[in-house]
């Protein structure tokens, strides 16, 4: 990703695309160019996991590890509960995942002190050198496919993605 570089073929003072609808009631895309998205991000989810695959193979975690992993590193969840509502998960799929993470040393867990019945999660130093070869993969992977694109256009594709998967 280059921060500091336009899309390409784009300047400031360029007009903006306008969206529209069949109807033409409110802006917006027409179902075909819908369908469009819709399989783009399809085959854009396989090209993201085509760098981690080797790796995944190594410890069979699926896209959800891998995706745990990221996530316990970034502070953005502490406990089960935590996952299972990111997910939309049961607890129990999510008990299965941490045992597996667990078993291989790559997470460990501890009593939460404001809830004993909760564990809060840490990656151990096995998942902290797992994470980094991920996230180096994961990086190199995205600057190829996207580095022309400015990190606002990434943070707005994010936050367009972010909105249809209803997480804030």
């Amino acid at each position: 990703m280059r921060p500091d570089r336009p899309v390409a073929g784009a300047s400031e003072d360029a007009p903006k695309p306008q969206l529209r609808s069949n109807s033409g009631a409110t802006p917006g895309l027409a179902w075909t160019e819908i369908g469009q998205f819709a399989e783009a991000m399809t085959f854009a989810r396989r090209a993201l996991f085509t760098p981690v695959e080797a790796i995944n193979a190594e410890y069979a975690l699926g896209q959800r590890g891998i995706w745990v992993i990221g996530m316990i590193a970034s502070g953005r969840i502490r406990t089960h509960a935590d996952i299972a509502r990111h997910f939309g998960i049961p607890k129990s799929v999510v008990t299965e995942q941490i045992a597996l993470l667990v078993s291989q040393d790559l997470v460990v867990t501890t009593p939460a002190p404001e809830d004993r019945r909760q564990k809060n999660l840490a990656l151990s130093d096995r998942g902290r050198a797992l994470n980094a070869r991920l996230g180096a993969a994961f990086e190199q992977k995205f600057d190829q496919l996207l580095g022309r694109f400015t990190a606002a256009d990434l943070r707005l594709c994010t936050e367009l993605l972010n909105e249809l998967a209803g997480v804030r």
